[in-house]
Protein backbone atom coordinates (compact mmCIF):
# COMPACT_ATOMS: atom_id res chain seq x y z
CA UNK A 1 0.00 0.00 0.00
CA UNK A 2 2.48 2.40 0.71
CA UNK A 3 4.81 1.54 -2.04
CA UNK A 4 2.17 2.06 -4.10
CA UNK A 5 1.70 5.04 -2.99
CA UNK A 6 5.65 6.25 -3.18
CA UNK A 7 5.59 5.15 -6.77
CA UNK A 8 2.59 7.59 -7.86
CA UNK A 9 3.86 10.61 -5.62
CA UNK A 10 7.42 10.00 -7.01
CA UNK A 11 5.80 10.11 -10.56
CA UNK A 12 4.20 12.99 -9.68
CA UNK A 13 6.63 14.81 -8.14
CA UNK A 14 9.77 13.12 -9.54
CA UNK A 15 11.97 16.61 -8.21
CA UNK A 16 11.27 15.30 -4.75
CA UNK A 17 12.87 12.58 -2.65
CA UNK A 18 10.47 9.82 -0.96
CA UNK A 19 12.10 7.98 2.12
CA UNK A 20 10.14 5.48 4.41
CA UNK A 21 10.06 5.83 7.96
CA UNK A 22 13.44 5.49 9.49
CA UNK A 23 12.66 4.56 12.89
CA UNK A 24 10.89 1.07 11.23
CA UNK A 25 13.83 0.49 8.32
CA UNK A 26 15.79 0.69 12.09
CA UNK A 27 13.13 -2.10 13.96
CA UNK A 28 13.52 -4.55 11.00
CA UNK A 29 17.12 -3.91 11.12
CA UNK A 30 16.83 -4.50 14.69
CA UNK A 31 14.86 -7.89 13.78
CA UNK A 32 17.29 -9.05 11.21
CA UNK A 33 19.99 -8.66 14.10
CA UNK A 34 18.37 -11.49 15.81
CA UNK A 35 17.29 -13.82 13.64
CA UNK A 36 20.91 -13.92 11.73
CA UNK A 37 22.03 -17.95 11.83
CA UNK A 38 25.48 -17.31 9.86
CA UNK A 39 28.34 -19.40 11.02
CA UNK A 40 30.84 -18.04 13.65
CA UNK A 41 28.59 -15.22 13.51
CA UNK A 42 28.85 -12.68 16.60
CA UNK A 43 25.33 -12.71 16.82
CA UNK A 44 23.62 -16.05 17.49
CA UNK A 45 23.95 -16.10 21.18
CA UNK A 46 20.85 -13.32 20.89
CA UNK A 47 18.25 -16.00 19.82
CA UNK A 48 18.84 -17.80 23.29
CA UNK A 49 19.47 -14.57 24.83
CA UNK A 50 16.00 -12.73 23.81
CA UNK A 51 14.23 -15.94 24.97
CA UNK A 52 15.81 -16.51 28.07
CA UNK A 53 14.96 -12.71 28.97
CA UNK A 54 11.36 -13.46 27.87
CA UNK A 55 10.83 -16.67 30.25
CA UNK A 56 12.59 -14.41 32.95
CA UNK A 57 9.84 -11.52 32.30
CA UNK A 58 7.06 -13.74 32.90
CA UNK A 59 7.94 -15.48 35.48
CA UNK A 60 8.44 -12.57 37.68
CA UNK A 61 5.49 -11.01 36.22
CA UNK A 62 3.51 -14.28 36.61
CA UNK A 63 4.10 -15.05 39.57
CA UNK A 64 2.68 -12.67 42.23
CA UNK A 65 4.69 -13.51 45.68
CA UNK A 66 7.90 -12.73 43.69
CA UNK A 67 6.35 -10.36 41.44
CA UNK A 68 5.28 -8.14 44.90
CA UNK A 69 9.02 -8.93 46.46
CA UNK A 70 10.23 -7.14 42.87
CA UNK A 71 8.16 -4.01 42.56
CA UNK A 72 8.04 -3.52 46.03
CA UNK A 73 12.22 -3.26 45.57
CA UNK A 74 12.43 -1.60 42.81
CA UNK A 75 10.18 1.27 44.17
CA UNK A 76 12.26 1.83 47.00
CA UNK A 77 15.44 1.79 45.42
CA UNK A 78 13.49 3.62 41.95
CA UNK A 79 14.61 1.25 39.68
CA UNK A 80 13.02 0.70 36.26
CA UNK A 81 10.24 -2.32 36.11
CA UNK A 82 10.87 -5.33 34.17
CA UNK A 83 10.11 -4.91 30.33
CA UNK A 84 8.37 -6.96 28.21
CA UNK A 85 9.59 -7.05 24.76
CA UNK A 86 6.73 -6.96 22.31
CA UNK A 87 6.66 -7.44 18.38
CA UNK A 88 4.99 -3.59 18.03
CA UNK A 89 7.19 -1.80 20.31
CA UNK A 90 10.21 -0.99 18.69
CA UNK A 91 13.39 -1.33 20.41
CA UNK A 92 11.69 -3.38 23.18
CA UNK A 93 13.64 -6.19 23.49
CA UNK A 94 16.77 -3.67 24.60
CA UNK A 95 14.80 -1.82 27.01
CA UNK A 96 13.76 -5.63 28.14
CA UNK A 97 17.56 -6.70 28.79
CA UNK A 98 18.37 -2.80 30.59
CA UNK A 99 15.09 -3.77 32.62
CA UNK A 100 16.75 -7.23 33.54
CA UNK A 101 20.41 -5.94 33.97
CA UNK A 102 19.73 -2.78 35.80
CA UNK A 103 17.57 -4.69 38.36
CA UNK A 104 20.12 -8.25 38.31
CA UNK A 105 20.93 -7.58 42.14
CA UNK A 106 17.49 -7.82 42.83
CA UNK A 107 16.53 -10.77 40.37
CA UNK A 108 20.05 -12.47 42.46
CA UNK A 109 18.59 -12.58 45.73
CA UNK A 110 15.24 -13.54 45.06
CA UNK A 111 16.19 -16.75 42.81
CA UNK A 112 19.13 -17.40 45.62
CA UNK A 113 16.72 -17.57 48.62
CA UNK A 114 16.60 -21.17 49.30
CA UNK A 115 12.75 -20.99 49.36
CA UNK A 116 12.80 -20.03 45.75
CA UNK A 117 12.79 -23.56 44.30
CA UNK A 118 10.44 -25.00 47.09
CA UNK A 119 7.50 -25.30 45.64
CA UNK A 120 4.88 -28.59 44.86
CA UNK A 121 4.80 -29.88 41.30
CA UNK A 122 7.87 -31.01 38.91
CA UNK A 123 7.02 -28.66 36.04
CA UNK A 124 6.68 -25.61 38.60
CA UNK A 125 10.41 -26.58 40.31
CA UNK A 126 12.02 -27.22 36.68
CA UNK A 127 10.67 -24.21 35.59
CA UNK A 128 12.27 -22.16 38.94
CA UNK A 129 15.54 -24.25 38.48
CA UNK A 130 16.00 -23.11 34.87
CA UNK A 131 15.24 -19.28 36.04
CA UNK A 132 17.57 -19.55 38.56
CA UNK A 133 19.99 -21.22 36.15
CA UNK A 134 19.80 -18.14 33.74
CA UNK A 135 20.01 -15.81 36.23
CA UNK A 136 23.33 -17.34 38.09
CA UNK A 137 25.01 -17.71 35.12
CA UNK A 138 27.80 -15.54 34.72
CA UNK A 139 28.47 -15.64 30.92
CA UNK A 140 24.33 -15.06 30.51
CA UNK A 141 25.25 -12.18 32.28
CA UNK A 142 28.16 -11.25 29.81
CA UNK A 143 25.85 -12.01 27.19
CA UNK A 144 23.25 -9.69 28.05
CA UNK A 145 25.66 -7.13 28.67
CA UNK A 146 27.37 -7.67 25.21
CA UNK A 147 23.55 -7.28 23.66
CA UNK A 148 22.68 -3.87 25.29
CA UNK A 149 26.10 -2.55 23.86
CA UNK A 150 25.70 -4.08 20.36
CA UNK A 151 21.91 -3.11 20.25
CA UNK A 152 22.34 0.44 22.09
CA UNK A 153 23.00 2.56 19.05
CA UNK A 154 20.10 0.91 17.29
CA UNK A 155 17.94 1.35 19.91
CA UNK A 156 19.08 5.16 20.68
CA UNK A 157 18.47 5.80 16.86
CA UNK A 158 14.83 4.11 16.42
CA UNK A 159 13.86 6.60 19.89
CA UNK A 160 15.18 10.02 18.40
CA UNK A 161 13.58 8.72 14.71
CA UNK A 162 10.11 7.76 15.82
CA UNK A 163 9.09 11.54 16.49
CA UNK A 164 7.25 13.19 13.54
CA UNK A 165 9.83 16.53 13.59
CA UNK A 166 12.70 14.90 13.30
CA UNK A 167 14.48 16.61 10.04
CA UNK A 168 16.02 14.07 7.50
CA UNK A 169 19.30 16.27 8.37
CA UNK A 170 19.36 14.50 11.68
CA UNK A 171 19.38 11.05 10.06
CA UNK A 172 22.55 11.56 7.94
CA UNK A 173 24.14 13.21 11.24
CA UNK A 174 23.26 9.96 13.49
CA UNK A 175 25.63 7.97 10.76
Amino acid sequence: MYRSAWNILQEKYNDKFFYGCVAHALNLLFGDIMSLHISNNTFEFMKDLQNDAIDIVKFFKNHHQFNFALRYHMREEKRIQLVTPGATRWASFYYCLLSIVSNLQLLTDLVSNLNFIEVTGLLAKEIRIKIRSIILNIDWINNLKLAIDILYPVSKAIKMFQSDSVPISDIYKCY
